[in-house]
């Protein structure tokens, strides 16, 4: 189960005198290497070395990715700030010339416009080798059908295929001080006892930060809502996260944010809920000994089936005949005492 923590501090710069470190600007490349290499849906080296990275080097390149993804829709960028679900405010990165040079490079290879002017002027083509020139030409290939997020759609499954297919890592120690990039409490329950709690690392954060950015042909900004591989990537994964009980309520909130009034987002945060409100979930979290101002995001369950019911009576009214969702909200209604409902619920279900 994920939960999140926040910043106890409303802003965080970087420490006065304390430079972003080259590695940072070396993994972003190694990111963006990674990516293009990956099949999707297959356990490959570039997967690996993904998964091999530590938390903390996922939590800044959560950083990174977000930088270079501002540079490739505007590779003139010179200021930026990134914020971020764990955090109240803005954290302000700052780089050297060298570094910022180097982004706006990958950020011109990762955006397919290497042949834009300012990547001409700055002679970015110079500063990459083969395997980013390929990327280049990947993302160029994609611009010209249309689609400009060729690095954001790969990155997420990149990202997806390593929380699904490498075996969970162990977790980090919970941090007494805010961290620069996004944080998740993830805890491990086993026959309703709290068995572990830890940070666990930001794999799916980094999908969804990157999914953000999607912009549909035409968008003159990002409107991921629009897009049916967002969608389809958000329904996918929340399922898959279900049937193996690795809950994220976090990971559902933003869908619903981009998919307001998607039926199956909506029945799958109603299930997600259901799910909560189950005993063996309920005593783990109350066993749970959470660090201050570090949430799971779970209520009582009485609660929790109240979240649920209105979820599932939400996705009926976009979609009458979801079935399934029917008969889950029956069964909620009777966990709510309210049974003659619930038996109405039932009976149109059949």
């Amino acid at each position: 189960m994920a939960g999140q923590g926040r910043s106890a501090s409303p802003f965080r710069p970087l420490p006065p005198g304390e430079p972003v470190a080259d590695a940072r600007i070396d993994r972003v490349e190694r990111w963006l290497k990674a990516v293009t290499l990956h099949e999707p849906g297959v356990d490959d080296d570039a997967l690996r070395e993904v998964g091999s990275w530590s938390n903390r080097d996922l939590q800044t390149l959560w950083i990174e990715v977000n930088v270079v993804v501002q540079l490739m829709r505007n590779p003139r960028k010179g200021i930026f700030s990134v914020r971020p679900d764990s955090q109240r405010a803005p954290t302000e990165i700052r780089y050297t010339a060298r570094q910022l040079g180097r982004l706006v490079a990958l950020a011109c290879a990762a955006g397919g416009i290497i042949a834009e002017p300012h990547c001409v002027d700055i002679k970015a083509a110079t500063s990459l080798d083969a395997d980013l020139m390929r990327l280049s030409g990947l993302a160029g290939a994609a611009r010209l059908r249309g689609d400009g997020n060729y690095v954001l759609r790969r990155g997420a499954l990149l990202h997806s295929d390593v929380a699904i297919l490498t075996p969970r890592s162990a977790m980090d120690p919970v941090s007494p001080s805010p961290l620069p990039g996004p944080q998740r409490l993830r805890l491990e329950i086993s026959d309703g006892r709290d068995v572990d709690l830890g940070q666990d690392a930001v794999h799916w954060d980094i999908a969804r930060m990157v999914l953000d950015y999607v912009k549909p042909s035409g968008a003159d900004a990002p409107a991921p809502g629009r897009d049916a591989m967002v969608r389809q990537w958000y329904t996918a994964t929340a399922a898959w996260m279900q049937h193996v009980e690795q809950h994220d309520h976090l990971h559902l909130a933003r869908a619903r944010e981009i998919f307001p009034a998607d039926p199956e987002v909506l029945f799958l945060s109603g299930c997600q809920r259901e799910a909560y409100a189950a005993p063996r979930i309920q005593s783990g979290i109350r066993a749970a000994d959470l660090p201050a101002g570090m949430s799971l995001g779970v209520a009582s369950p009485r609660g929790e089936l109240r979240q649920a019911e209105a979820f599932f009576r939400r996705a009926l009214e976009v979609k009458p005949d979801h079935v399934e969702a029917r008969l889950r909200h029956g069964r909620v209604l009777g966990g709510l005492g309210r049974h003659a409902d619930a038996a109405a619920e039932l009976r149109q279900a059949i």
